[in-house]
């Protein structure tokens, strides 16, 4: 997952020091994303926030932005911890023989009999969180790549292996915002060279 947001003004970092913080958060709406694959089957997916980390407190950002040199570019560590839940619906045509047995990634990946499969995407959700800090995050799982193997699992629906990426919007406390439209204005002047 790849979490950098540049707003020109401020670089949002995915690497944090060992020293950042978790933060707490509440989780405003988490909601599935719905789409139609190609061989006739339902896949859901949800983004699931488990945990956010920073390297500075938002009264330390504060003072880093009025401190900034006007040539310079903030930058924040901060890091999402998250799971990515997914489900499928296949028709009854593509169910096999139940297998309890757990694979191997390598094995998945070994026994694929259709590789990126074409989607339709029938819902897509940007989940929402508000952090106890003041900032707002919205994220959103994308889908890239879905490939259906031969194997399936112990109530016989085929095993899917499912590449994605993570979205994500982050929303600074007002206050903050209104520093970085002015840090943006400053850079959007500067002559370029």
């Amino acid at each position: 997952m790849k979490v950098q947001e540049e707003k020109k003004s401020i670089v949002i970092e995915k690497s944090v020091p060992p020293t950042a913080k978790f933060i707490g958060f509440e989780i405003k709406k988490e909601d599935w994303d719905k789409y139609k694959l190609a061989d006739g089957s339902s896949l859901k997916a949800r983004f699931i926030l488990t945990g956010v980390l920073m390297d500075r407190t938002i009264d330390e950002i504060r003072r880093m932005l009025k401190e900034v040199a006007p040539n310079e570019v903030p930058k924040i560590g901060f890091g999402l911890r998250s799971h990515s839940l997914f489900a499928t619906e296949p028709p009854q045509n593509l169910r096999g023989t139940p297998s309890g047995r757990r694979y191997s990634m390598e094995e998945l990946r070994n026994s694929i009999v259709k590789e990126d499969i074409d989607f339709e995407t029938l819902k897509s959700t940007w989940n929402s969180y508000q952090l106890e800090n003041g900032i707002s995050l919205k994220c959103r799982l994308s889908p890239t790549i879905i490939s259906r193997t031969d194997k399936f699992d112990e109530g016989g629906m085929p095993i899917y292996i499912i590449d994605s990426t993570a979205d994500v919007k982050v929303t600074m406390p007002a206050d903050i915002e209104k520093i970085f439209e002015q840090i943006k204005k400053l850079i959007d002047k500067k002559p370029v060279k």
